[in-house]
């Protein structure tokens, strides 16, 4: 007697796993901020400091000015106030620090003023000099010479880059990506009888600075193929039905600052899809099976009914509280007709998306 050989039906497929955005972006030379390790209870993003810094400035004044004191200056000298304004996703500049100012006179004199501000949080420019804000102002006795020079100093000064009180909206940092701030300077305010306000000259607090904020995400799959069991080409079978089922699971981490964000899968099949059913993939050289996948088992029971459209974006949830999202894709195998004999295989491309 002799023994014969079934023939048999062997499907199999490759995942590739990609992420939609690169793991770091940005500007390598800039101050790189990385959104996924931020504390999201802080405001703070960045921060530098100074230890001591001083300038002289000579002063050139036809009348002696009744009041003159230190400003802000974001690019310019024109007087800005603090928190200053970058223009950029909300963000701004704080400080904390002891700044002081000093004017020689000409008669031999000199008028001083030294303001500390402890807490960077709550610093702001609630003095004036005609008008313009101020960190300090000094009072030009009536009787005094004309001032030859400003001294201007700051100390031990925490320069932070902050998110408004609101909160940080990582989304439009994310968008944002990369920003240059122009130089942020201390600069001599003066008024004169007519009450109108001026400034000229200054220091330098932080020169030109580029931040490029960054988001080192990974997409990880358990496996990078799935193979279904071999069935018997012979095998009953019912068009439209799932003959057999495999799944593999995937995590998504960006790391706790980016807790919260929305996460999706887009997946490409490589040999297409059916044009009478977008939601069934095909196999390469076999008409008589396709693929279909979904985020439970449930939605994949039958062929046409409530699997996930491929090449669509889909949302598969959010990042918990240590900036992860796990999850799983149930993949079924689905008879189109009267199944074909041979080893079939094709390839799913699955990119994840962090909002």
């Amino acid at each position: 007697m002799r023994k014969l050989s079934a023939l048999t039906l062997l499907t199999a497929f490759t995942l590739l796993a990609a992420l939609a955005t690169p793991l770091f972006s940005g500007n390598a030379s800039a101050a790189q901020i990385d959104l996924s390790q931020r504390d999201p209870t802080s405001l703070v993003l960045w921060e530098t400091t100074l230890s001591n810094v001083t300038e002289t400035l000579p002063l050139d004044s036809e009348t002696i000015p009744l009041t003159m004191g230190l400003g802000l200056g974001l690019g310019s000298d024109l007087p800005v106030t603090l928190p200053v304004e970058t223009g950029a996703a909300g963000t701004r500049y704080r400080l904390s620090g002891t700044f002081a100012l000093r004017i020689e006179l000409s008669d031999g004199r000199a008028v001083t003023g030294t303001r500390t501000f402890e807490n960077s949080a709550t610093a702001l420019t609630d003095d004036a000099v005609g008008g313009s804000p101020a960190l300090l102002s000094v009072t030009i006795p009536t009787d005094a010479g004309k001032p030859l020079s400003a001294t201007l100093s700051a100390s031990n000064v925490r320069i932070e880059l902050a998110c408004p009180t609101s909160g940080c909206d990582v989304a439009a940092l994310r968008a944002l990506d990369t920003f240059t701030s122009p130089a942020l300077r201390l600069t001599v305010l003066r008024t004169s009888s007519n009450g109108a306000g001026s400034s000229a000259g200054g220091l330098n607090l932080l020169g030109a600075e580029t931040f490029s904020f960054v988001t080192p995400c990974t997409f990880v799959l358990s496996s990078n193929s799935a193979v279904f069991r071999t069935i018997a080409a012979s095998a009953p079978v019912t068009a439209g039905s799932v003959i057999d089922r495999t799944q593999t699971d995937f995590s998504i981490t960006c790391g706790p600052g980016l807790a919260g964000g929305s996460t999706a899968l887009s997946l490409r099949p490589y040999d297409g899809v059916l044009s009478e059913a977008p939601n069934v993939a095909k196999f390469s050289g076999n008409n008589s099976v396709g693929l279909i996948y979904g985020l439970t088992n449930s939605e994949i029971r039958t062929c046409y009914g409530t699997s996930r459209p491929w090449n669509t974006k889909i949302s598969v949830g959010t990042l918990d509280v240590s900036g992860t999202n796990d999850g799983t894709l149930h993949w079924g195998l689905c008879a189109l007709g009267p199944l074909e004999a041979g080893a079939f295989s094709t390839v799913v491309e699955i990119e994840a998306w962090v909002d």
